[in-house]
């Protein structure tokens, strides 16, 4: 799966995403939708939306 180009570089670097996390985020989007039983499609919104709650979780906000 090469989903690294539809995901903005510069806003990943602007949030902190290092690409061990956006192996983790594409996993987790992965069986997601798995779990949806729907196509799976890896997009920036799937993506970003997990990340966004991990770097909370991280950051402890």
């Amino acid at each position: 799966m090469n989903f690294y180009h539809e995901l903005n570089a510069s806003l990943l670097e602007e949030i902190g995403v290092g690409l061990d996390e956006l192996e983790k985020l594409a996993e987790h989007a992965f069986k997601s939708q798995l779990r949806k039983n729907s196509p799976i499609e890896l997009t920036g919104e799937n993506m970003l939306s997990p990340c966004w709650k991990m770097r909370r979780g991280i950051n402890g906000e």
